[in-house]
C-alpha cells in the first residue's frame, strides 16, 4: 500500500480505478493462500520421496528443525503432519 501511496484505512470506493488495476497486477504476481499451501506441501512431499532426514521427521510427525524430543514435543506432533492444511 505504501508503494501505491494508499492510506491504510482507505476504502475501496475511495481508491482510483487506475490504482486498483495496479494493485491487482501486483497481487497476480504473488503466491497467495492456496498456492502457497500447495507449494509447502509439495516441498514436504519431495523431501519424503527423497528419503531425507527432514522428510522422515515430517512423516513421523516429529520436530524437524533440531528441537529436543525428550519433552514438550506434543505441539510438534500436532503440527508436523503433512495433512495439516486439509
Amino acid at each position: 500500500m505504501a508503494k501505491h501511496t494508499i492510506h491504510p484505512l482507505a476504502r475501496i470506493e475511495n481508491v482510483s480505478p487506475k490504482t486498483l488495476t495496479a494493485l491487482t497486477a501486483e497481487l497476480s504476481n504473488m503466491t497467495l493462500d492456496n498456492d502457497a499451501r500447495r507449494l509447502v506441501q509439495e516441498n514436504i512431499q519431495r523431501l519424503r520421496d527423497m528419503g531425507t532426514y527432514r522428510g522422515r521427521r515430517h512423516a513421523m510427525g516429529l520436530p524437524v528443525r533440531g528441537q529436543r524430543t525428550r519433552c514438550q514435543i506434543e505441539n510438534a506432533k500436532k503440527l508436523n503432519k503433512l495433512e495439516r492444511w486439509g
